[in-house]
């Protein structure tokens, strides 16, 4: 029998995070695998976007280290996880260490970088424009060069797939997979959120899954 691949997960995990708990669920449902053994990377994005630099730093030489143990790294991505250069660090230690590299990407290019438009000539505008154009070339360096450097891109949707295309990631490396959904029961039925929040017949009851995030489009939704 061949030896079986080992694969790092750079995510969310054991904690309170819709996709560290979605990263999981896949890692249970692949322990009757044996050519697949997959591991998280102790630190967590969660905690590594908020450390000062040597702490930072130290993060990113531990996991270094720990790739050397691994045939693959992958990672979760979520703009909300990364902060700085992150993405931009594990993907050059993986190369560095000629690791194949996989990236998970749950949020449009679009979110973590809208474009602009150009309304007016005046000071504030031209100051808005090239403010942008610094966010635009910071966003290239830190999420669109690194992926270009990637051997894999896992999306759930063809927005987010076009929107990587359209700024020059290869299309040929991203792949659209389906969120799975685990069965449940649905034979429960409960009044309790109706009885408790309608006041009257004409109130529109809202519900979201995921943290509370501006990238979610909670705002738009109650506008709308």
């Amino acid at each position: 029998m061949s030896e079986a691949i080992r694969i790092l997960h750079l995510s969310t995990h054991d904690e309170d995070c819709g996709i560290g708990k979605y990263q999981e669920m896949f890692l249970d449902a692949m322990q009757i695998d044996d050519s697949v053994r997959n591991e998280f990377f102790e630190i967590s994005p969660s905690q590594i976007k908020v450390m000062n630099k040597k702490n930072y730093e130290a993060a990113f030489s531990k996991l270094e280290v720990r790739l050397k143990e691994f045939d693959v790294l992958h990672i979760q991505h979520e703009f909300s996880f990364y902060f700085k250069n992150e993405l931009e660090l594990a993907v050059k230690i993986a190369r560095t260490l000629r690791k194949k590299v996989i990236v998970t990407i749950h949020t449009s290019a679009n979110i973590g970088n809208p474009s602009a438009h150009i309304n007016g000539y005046g000071i504030r505008s031209v100051a808005r424009q090239i403010k942008a154009a610094i966010r635009k070339k910071q966003f290239e360096k830190n999420f669109i060069n690194p992926l270009k450097l990637v051997d894999l891109i896992l999306v759930h949707n063809d927005v987010t797939a076009q929107s990587l295309v359209e700024r020059g990631v290869p299309r040929d490396i991203i792949q659209k997979i389906i969120i799975p959904v685990p069965k449940v029961d649905f034979r429960r039925e409960s009044n309790e959120i109706n009885e408790n929040l309608r006041s009257g017949d004409k109130d529109v009851i809202y519900a979201t899954v995921g943290f509370l995030h501006r990238y979610k489009g909670i705002e738009e939704a109650i506008k709308a």
